[in-house]
């Protein structure tokens, strides 16, 4: 790197020249890290970006289902590299389905299970430093593990004398 090669140097420069070098260095590298903070965030998105497509998505289905679904997003203002926000979007919009068709239930249903005849489905992201956590909820009716149990067979995931927790 530039900065050894300087550092190699040293000894055959008088003291003024490797100050200006080394001044110079320091110089170029901040004005570098600028421009690489500048270009990583013109490559950024908004999470609102695949998060403004679920409402209509979630109403779509709600519909199609017979369902009653509020939907709750936070988080939509963070951002993230352009290639990850692609990748988010399908495995995102398979768990929303998910949870409209496979966890709430009809109005009728819960109103029995003494529930709010109207179901609710949160996205939840929260960026720390580097890390981005995604929470997809829904207060429907849960997973069955027996259900989970016999798919895990039937795709050789697990043996038939497995013996599983609950959990």
């Amino acid at each position: 790197s530039l900065e050894n090669l300087i550092q190699e140097i040293s000894g055959f420069l008088p003291g003024h020249n490797l100050r200006y070098l080394k001044d110079t260095y320091t110089d170029l590298d901040q004005a570098v890290n600028r421009l690489d903070l500048h270009v990583g965030k013109m490559n950024n998105k908004q999470l609102k970006d695949i998060f403004n497509r679920m409402p209509s998505i979630v109403e779509k289905l709600a519909e199609e289902l017979g369902k009653e679904i509020e939907l709750d997003i936070s988080g939509e203002q963070i951002e993230i590299p352009r290639t990850l926000l692609k990748t988010l979007h399908d495995p995102l919009v398979h768990i929303v389905r998910n949870s409209c068709d496979h966890g709430i239930e009809e109005p009728e249903i819960r109103v029995a299970a003494g529930k709010a005849p109207q179901g609710r489905l949160a996205i939840n992201a929260l960026r720390d430093d580097e890390k981005l956590t995604m929470t997809i909820s829904d207060d429907g009716k849960g997973l069955d593990p027996e259900i989970i149990r016999q798919k895990a067979l039937s795709k050789g995931l697990i043996k038939p004398d497995d013996v599983l927790s609950e959990q």
